[in-house]
């Protein structure tokens, strides 16, 4: 299982408020990786954050709790923008890469800009802890939905709605599960609210 479900920083960098806000995130971020202690399982950040507009809360708070002067981030076209990617370089240090096989990390600005699953990298057998984190922003995350949730971490099913994903993705996830212990991590953003998919998470759509 990659090490990302376990990571978080806190670091000097302020924002437009003058908060250090992966500071007062730590104890909140603590809880984003913790989707993968329940994944699938929604959660909405407590404290205030201002980040640029191409980037919704979650993720950045997700980014200022995981990336760090080590981390190489891809950034789907509409974050591969100058007040994004100042904002990541200014409060994380990442490294941006032009390839998705390169990153630590894939930011997806949005569902339509998606890459393929298996663009990323899944890790090898020796070392699959060094798999790409997919970050993904949605239109909307809610637990009451028609996806089906099951696997390591859920007792029975969880229920999730994944607004802008479909057959498409479902299917990519599924070959992506069979992969293990290779395979990619993902969380899921909209808003405020964010979700953990482990690679070993099950989906399916009723």
């Amino acid at each position: 299982m990659s090490a990302v479900w376990n990571r978080t920083r806190a670091g000097p960098a302020l924002d437009s408020t003058g908060l250090n806000p992966a500071a007062s995130l730590q104890s909140t971020l603590a809880r984003g990786p913790a989707a993968g202690v329940r994944p699938g399982a929604v959660v909405e950040l407590q404290a205030a954050i201002e980040p640029p507009d191409e980037l919704h809360e979650a993720c950045a708070a997700l980014a200022l709790a995981l990336f760090d002067r080590d981390t190489s981030v891809w950034l789907s076209p509409t974050a591969d923008a100058r007040r994004p990617r100042a904002y990541l370089r200014f409060h994380t240090g990442c490294r941006q890469v032009a390839e998705t096989t390169l990153a630590d990390f894939a930011l997806v600005a949005r569902a339509d800009e998606l890459p393929s699953l298996a663009s990323l990298c899944a890790g090898t057998q020796e070392s699959p802890q060094r798999s790409t984190t997919l970050i993904l922003q949605l239109d909307a995350l809610d637990e009451d939905g028609p996806w089906r949730l099951s696997g390591p971490g859920i007792r029975g099913e969880r229920r999730l709605a994944a607004q802008g994903l479909g057959e498409p993705f479902l299917s990519e996830w599924a070959r992506n599960v069979r992969l293990f212990p290779r395979g990619v991590d993902a969380f899921l953003v909209s808003g405020r609210r964010m979700c953990g998919l482990p690679r070993t998470t099950r989906l399916r759509a009723d």
